[in-house]
């Protein structure tokens, strides 16, 4: 009885450890560059960490309705599927377009991947966030 309740907290202890390995967090998002902010949400399609999503749009609310589809999918299961389908395949790019407090990063996404998009983000006390595509 000894060992099965040993290798039982063995068990739930690797699979829980394990299964947040490699995964970004909202503290490992380097929000001083639009590149890194995009590239959070094909992270979290990629990896099924939707939480740091909830960090990524404008914090004053000026984000259009995609951006706030994309954040509240840490909430929001309905949307997950459809995040994951579109985005786990997106790759930034090119270098952002900054323009004073706004910036814009090219990116593919898609089911195939082959979709181009422009992402546009703006400046909050030097942190950069989703604001329309």
């Amino acid at each position: 009885m000894k060992n099965l309740i040993f290798f039982t907290f063995i068990a739930i202890f690797f699979m829980t450890s394990c299964g947040s390995s490699g995964q970004n967090t909202s503290e490992e998002i380097d929000f001083t560059k639009p590149e890194s902010v995009v590239q959070a949400v094909f992270d979290a399609a990629q990896s099924g960490n939707f939480e740091i999503l909830k960090n990524l749009c404008d914090p004053i609310g000026e984000n259009d309705g995609d951006t706030k589809r994309i954040c509240t999918c840490a909430d929001d299961e309905k949307n997950r599927a459809e995040l994951i389908e579109y985005f786990k395949t997106g790759k930034v790019a090119g270098a952002a377009k900054i323009n004073g407090e706004e910036a814009e990063v090219d990116f593919t996404f898609g089911p195939n991947g082959n979709d181009k998009e422009t992402m546009k983000l703006i400046n909050r006390d030097g942190k950069w966030y989703l604001y329309s595509f």
